[in-house]
């Protein structure tokens, strides 16, 4: 009864009545019209035969984007973010009328839970406000983050993303900031997304779904555009998981 249960979950998931195919088709259009986009973009820094995942395979094997190996690595991925939730937190006056100052850490995921996580997640801390909120990281590679996508990374997980929304969420009624829907959450973190590229452009990539109702590795190779860079391949598996309405987005 897997079938069944997955459409129920994706019912519960996204409050509407749309089949896991429809979800996945609405995802690969939508994949199509980014492509659209991005080729453009690509063409102007220089990156100009291929299809646009092509293309990003070669960007993401570009040095220039690239972090560097082992812990100075992580050093620098923690001091990208830090200046990223620096310059944000001055926009959010211009974004939000009700402006909040969430206790949030930046924590690097444990290690034993790194091989198999996603790139990050960031949820909010505890509502009487003594647990903080907080942004994680997977750094078992710095090889997993490029510097042209872990902006979007950052706003997505924490402001004006997940973490920023929690504490919206706080503090309503406690009926209301436990229920989770899951729709809204991920749709407040896109739309985190798309709010931090109206102030400072910062380009997405959507992935569709699939991995889950269609078993990821067993679409047709032209149905798998989502794998744009080999080195999320993993991380796109394990975040799948996360989004049991089938449609995800990696920066």
């Amino acid at each position: 009864e897997g079938e069944a249960y997955y459409d129920w979950a994706i019912r519960a998931s996204t409050t509407t009545r749309l089949t896991p195919d429809e979800i996945h088709q609405q995802g690969l259009d939508e994949l199509k019209t980014l492509h659209g986009r991005m080729d453009p973009i690509l063409r102007e820094i220089g990156y100009t035969k291929g299809s646009v995942g092509e293309r990003m395979r070669a960007l993401s094997a570009d040095p220039r984007y690239q972090f560097a190996e082992g812990d100075p690595g992580r050093a620098e991925i923690f001091a990208f973010i830090e200046d990223r939730l620096k310059w944000i937190r001055a926009q959010m006056p211009r974004a939000f009328n009700q402006v909040v100052n969430p206790n949030m850490e930046v924590r690097r995921l444990p290690l034993a839970e790194e091989p198999g996580a996603p790139g990050a997640y960031g949820g909010a801390g505890s509502k009487d406000g003594s647990i903080p909120g907080r942004f994680w990281i997977n750094l078992r590679t710095t090889d997993l983050h490029r510097k042209y996508d872990l902006a979007d990374l950052t706003f997505h997980e924490s402001i004006p993303g997940h973490v920023w929304e929690g504490e919206f969420s706080n503090r309503l009624p406690l009926i209301r900031s436990i229920l989770a829907f899951n729709a809204f959450s991920e749709g407040w973190a896109l739309y985190a997304e798309q709010l931090a590229d109206e102030l400072v452009p910062a380009p997405s990539l959507v992935c569709a779904a699939g991995v889950q109702s269609h078993h990821g590795s067993k679409l047709p190779q032209d149905q798998r555009p989502m794998i744009l860079h080999p080195r999320q391949l993993s991380t796109a598996t394990a975040s799948s998981n996360e989004f049991v309405k089938g449609v995800l987005l990696l920066e």
